[in-house]
């Protein structure tokens, strides 16, 4: 009888025996058959790690398709972990780059397909392969073979004896430490396209996809090298012990990693991605060491987790899993939702303290607000009263209103808007339709709907459409000032400018621009600064107003395109995400995504000098820089477009774009004016204010701010000024880039566009579409939308039309309200510098109109369909059924995902009034536009082509069309 071989029985400190006293059940197992097993063993798992690592990259295309949160499929993905927590597993790191590759040039369900194929590969490989226990010759299987009783089969599978290896402090915490380690693992591999993407512009799964292969190698490198090292601390140990070991050697082994490499790794990795340092090498070196490091980390706990108890090691492993991935469920469910709510960066922190305390006094006042209108739009089926019971703050619809650039087209269409769902307003409660503006969280402009709309309302407080009316006399032709004397006006503007310019701050053409448009704010007007907006006990600070929003782009010398040293923005299909958009609000000036800066200073504090997000200067915090007409001569100010298209007759707007912008090399630094130039007003104006004030020509031309971004990150290193232009520039002439930042958590966005992007000055959807592209590359949540062919074929630009309707809960739906003609023709001239009260009443109708539907004579439910719309995201969080009505609504209004092929051409453009098609421009124009006309020099419609612009060398030619080029936009 042989001597019986040595139990393996040591407690979690004791020695551990010599390897040689180790069974080898296998010993009768031929060579090349034990090498199959291995492979079988291991191919096993395969498919599990497989369909968890390759789907990540695939997220935000299987939210898209299935049309359903990214956060409920990495809810899933958490799922999964927590299976696998139930279970070994072999890491494979290439998975993600492989389910990147399928999801890039199939579809990401073939995954799905693969997974299944591995696992019958690996269920065939089993039968032919694996031996049965009988098969193998082994006294001590031999002895075993007995049948095992019903109560030792229910032993074997009791969970319980799992946990109970939890009551031994070691082993407790050496699960544990694998379970942060999971953590940190899985929360870089899920979060890649959320953090990688935007950096880098990264936009299909293949190319974030290889950003995989960085931490994967890494796994492979850190695997492999840290078990050698495990060794070789191990065997030095040993060698000070006289060939005894015990599990803590294991331990020791990765110290190293665990303090060191893996900490070093994940701060590089962040501070590189955070401050936008190393370009793309960096960040993938940085994933690389962090990747080694967690395997070497892994290395030595999982052995000592094999070895700290012999006679437990299945329950000590299986409960090392348990910990280990329900921290990586944890990391995958909940990286996502992280990343939306606090953000990766400095501006990713989530909303200032004061607009998220100012959000909680918002909705307080919208409740009651919400349960007057709803009783009005009068949804059929829908207890208003259940529905205003359960709701919270945090369930209250967010809304928004943008209003385009357009100039007085889109600024007087703003206003007549806001009418159209003010409850103040006995035509909008007449139309079922008041009440909306009271919802409204937010309301964005640029260039006129920013001069115009959100200008006017935050200077007169918030008023009615017809309060700004009566404070703002639109019968001044704002080109000779508020008192009609244009020597005085223009003298009083450059003392303006003087004194601003012995105060040390810059001077532009914007300033002039700006006190133009100023003149018709209101002689009272509440405000001079526009933080002022924030002063206690405002309409706003008090939650009974939306939060203005002014936009703007940017020009870098050096890198921003130009033509004739004459820059714009710049953009192609690949970059646009990366220029920079600015906005304003009454708390802060900065940039979200995006671009080269993403953060925020205090805009009461603008005009500062700042470095590395302090003042250069602490004594010298500047106040009073954010005049509101300078915020409105910025949002406007679109000089270099106007030059560019005047000099090289080369189009910079979207809505005359006709081919490629080309750059044209001159031996000069300054701008180059064509001699048949000399005497175009605008070229005037901007030499004059060069002249006076000792600039270039060049300089003249942009808004010019003190960089409070200064030294930031590298792109604004040494950088001391903003050079700011109208935001029409990027082509994106609707200001949505606030509204769809997922901070705001926007439920629904009305858009209300005169961007005059078609012939005739309508619209046919290029700007949306521009903005789509741009929050595409962002990975921005933003609803499709089609080409123009089919906004066009559809009379998609010729009506209201939502846009997302099935979309996941995290994209705003979108209202689109395009201008076009109702009841008149309001695509007036751009000339036009003074309205009669008549034509402002005429412009207000229209819009009032289009946001209507017509009043109710296109279609009776249309109040109702505005509602459901507004409530459609607050009925979702609070889990309560859409009404019946609703969803025939967005059956009706919702564009269908259909397309057309059918290439829209000008005559698709020729239109009449919808409620009124017999009636002509040229009888319209002398019956109802010319009616006590104005004499501001234009006539009511006609488009770019018919607006006969004579310019005059005098200063009044000058204003003036200074004036018409500004509401081009």
């Amino acid at each position: 009888m042989s001597e019986p071989k040595p139990t393996l029985t040591a407690s979690p400190s004791s020695p551990l025996p010599p390897t040689t006293a180790i069974d080898d059940d296998v010993a009768q197992i031929p060579s090349w058959r034990k090498w199959v097993i291995l492979f079988v063993v291991c191919w096993m798992p395969l498919p599990m790690t497989f369909w968890s690592t390759a789907i990540m990259p695939a997220t935000l295309e299987v939210a898209s398709d299935l049309n359903i949160p990214v956060t409920t499929i990495t809810t899933i993905n958490a799922g999964v972990f927590v299976a696998q927590a139930l279970s070994g597993l072999i890491w494979l790191p290439v998975t993600p780059l492989l389910g990147s590759i399928i999801a890039t040039f199939t579809s990401w369900r073939v995954i799905y397909g693969v997974e299944a194929g591995m696992c019958l590969f690996g269920l065939i490989l089993s039968l032919l392969f694996i031996p049965k226990a009988s098969e193998v010759e082994n006294p001590k299987l031999a002895e075993t073979t007995r049948p095992r009783t019903g109560k030792e089969i229910l032993r074997t599978f009791n969970p319980m004896h799992v946990f109970c290896q939890f009551k031994y402090p070691k082993v407790i915490l050496a699960n544990v430490a694998c379970g942060l380690l999971g953590f940190n693992q899985y929360g870089i591999l899920s979060s890649i396209r959320r953090v990688i993407n935007p950096r880098f512009n990264l936009t299909s799964p293949l190319s974030s996809g290889l950003f995989y292969l960085a931490p994967g190698a890494g796994f492979l490198v850190g695997s492999t090298v840290g078990g050698k090292i495990s060794d070789v601390v191990v065997k030095r140990y040993m060698r000070k012990r006289n060939g005894q070991r015990i599990p803590e050697d294991r331990l020791n082994s990765s110290l190293v990693s665990v303090l060191i490499i893996l900490p070093l790794g994940t701060l590089l990795y962040g501070w590189s991605v955070y401050h936008r340092l190393g370009g793309m090498a960096l960040p993938i070196i940085s994933a690389f060491i962090e990747g080694f490091g967690l395997m070497a980390s892994f290395s030595g706990l999982n052995t000592y987790a094999a070895e700290v108890r012999p006679a437990h090691r299945t329950a000590v492993i299986t409960g090392k899993y348990v910990i280990q991935y329900s921290f990586g469920a944890m990391s995958v469910g909940g990286v996502v939702p992280m990343i939306d709510g606090i953000g990766v960066g400095w501006a990713f922190t989530g909303l200032s303290d004061e607009e998220s305390s100012w959000r909680e006094q918002r909705a307080k006042q919208m409740i009651p607000n919400l349960q007057d209108y709803l009783k009005l739009a009068n949804i059929s089926d829908f207890n208003v009263t259940n529905y205003i019971d359960k709701l919270k703050s945090d369930d209250v619809p967010i809304v928004g209103l943008s209003v385009s650039g357009g100039g007085t087209q889109s600024g007087f269409g703003g206003l007549g808007v806001w009418q159209a769902f003010d409850a103040r307003s006995a035509v909008a409660r007449a139309a079922r339709t008041g009440g909306l503006t009271q919802l409204l969280s937010y309301i964005t402009g640029l260039s006129g709907g920013g001069a115009v709309t959100v200008s006017l309302l935050a200077a007169n407080n918030f008023t009615t459409t017809d309060g700004i009316k009566r404070a703002s006399n639109f019968s001044l032709d704002y080109a000779s000032g508020p008192n009609g004397n244009q020597t005085a006006f223009f003298t009083s503007i450059f003392e303006n400018m003087g004194a601003k310019d012995e105060s040390g701050f810059p001077v532009s053409v914007a300033d002039t621009f700006g006190q133009f448009w100023g003149t018709w704010l209101p002689d009272g007007k509440v405000y001079s600064n526009y933080s002022d907006i924030a002063s206690k006990n405002t309409a706003f600070t008090l939650g009974d107003a939306p939060m203005p929003i002014m936009c703007f782009a940017e020009v870098v010398p050096g890198k921003s395109p130009e033509i004739g040293n004459l820059m714009y923005p710049g953009f192609n299909k690949s970059t646009r995400f990366n220029l920079t958009a600015y906005e304003v609000t009454p708390f802060e000036f900065g940039s979200w995504v995006g671009g080269r800066v993403q953060a925020f200073i205090q805009t009461k504090f603008l005009g500062t000098s700042m470095a590395e997000g302090k003042p250069q200067n602490k004594s010298e915090c500047v106040q009073g820089f954010d005049k509101l007409t300078l915020m409105q001569g910025t949002t406007a100010n679109a000089f270099t477009a106007w030059f560019i298209d005047s000099f090289y007759g080369i189009p910079v707007f979207a809505k005359r774009w006709l081919g490629k912008r080309q750059k044209v090399n001159l031996d000069i630094n300054d701008v180059h004016v064509p001699r048949d130039q000399y005497d175009n007003p605008l070229v005037q104006l901007v030499n004059e204010t060069a002249m006076y004030f000792d600039l270039t020509f060049n300089e003249s031309l942009w808004a010019t701010y003190p960089n409070p971004f200064e030294d930031y990150n590298e792109d604004m290193k040494g950088v001391s000024g903003l050079l700011l232009v109208d935001g029409s520039l990027t082509l994106e002439s609707n200001p949505l880039r606030p509204l769809i930042i997922p901070e705001r958590k926007l439920d629904l966005i009305i858009v209300y566009e005169a961007s005059s992007d078609a012939p005739n000055s309508w619209v046919n959807g290029t700007n949306l579409i521009n903005t789509a592209l741009t929050a595409s590359q962002g990975n921005i949540p933003f609803p499709k939308i089609p080409d123009v062919n089919t906004i066009v074929a559809q009379t998609l630009s010729f009506q209201p039309t939502f846009f997302g309707c099935n979309a996941s809960s995290s994209t705003p739906l979108l209202l689109w309200l395009p201008n076009a003609p109702w009841t008149g023709y309001s695509n007036y001239s751009y000339t036009q510098t003074q309205f009669t009260p008549n034509q402002v009443d005429i412009a207000l109708q229209n819009a009032f109109q289009v946001a209507t539907y017509g009043n109710g004579s296109v279609d009776e439910n249309w109040p109702a369909c505005l509602a459901c719309a507004a409530i459609k995201g607050s009925l979702r969080r609070l889990d309560i059924e859409m009404p019946r009505q609703c969803e025939e609504c967005f059956e009706r209004h919702c564009w269908n995902g259909s397309t057309s092929d059918r290439e829209a051409t000008a005559r698709d453009f020729d239109l009449r009034p919808r409620l009124d098609p017999e009636l002509s421009f040229a009888k319209w124009n002398e019956s109802d536009w010319e009616k006590e006309a104005s004499t501001g020099n234009g006539s009511g419609s006609g488009g770019e082509d018919s607006a006969g612009v004579k310019l005059g060398n005098g200063m009044l030619g000058l204003v003036w069309s200074l004036v018409a080029m500004a509401a081009l936009l």
